[in-house]
């Protein structure tokens, strides 16, 4: 008597896919340099809507830098988690969100001084 063979599912020996982690860090930091470029929006988009994300830019930068550590942290001993989001995204997004205005605050209180 021959025994019966089951099927074999194609999925169970495939390697699983990393987690999709980090996302919360991309979107901060995407949305944190999208807003350095508000002020040079076209004349019919209003004033308020050029000026105001820039008072914004350095405390999203900030949470998407923290974001991207925190959950790098998170992800500390996994060996499928796909880091490369919340290094890329989170921390260095976040990073440029944090420099380009204090470079910028830098920059106009230097030209300033000689005023």
């Amino acid at each position: 008597m021959m025994p019966t063979r089951q099927p074999r599912d194609l999925l169970e020996d495939e390697a699983p896919l990393p987690k999709p982690t980090g996302n919360t860090a991309l979107v901060l930091g995407v949305v944190a340099v999208m807003m350095i470029g508000c002020p040079w929006l076209p004349d019919p988009v209003p004033v308020w809507m050029r000026s105001f994300p820039l008072y914004l830019v350095l405390p999203t930068g900030i949470c998407a830098a923290l974001a991207g550590a925190l959950t790098l942290r998170s992800m500390r001993g996994q060996a499928d988690a796909d880091r490369r989001r919340a290094r890329a995204a989170g921390i260095l997004l976040g990073t440029i969100a944090i420099i380009v205005p204090l470079a910028v605050i830098a920059w106009a209180c230097w030209q300033l001084r000689d005023i």
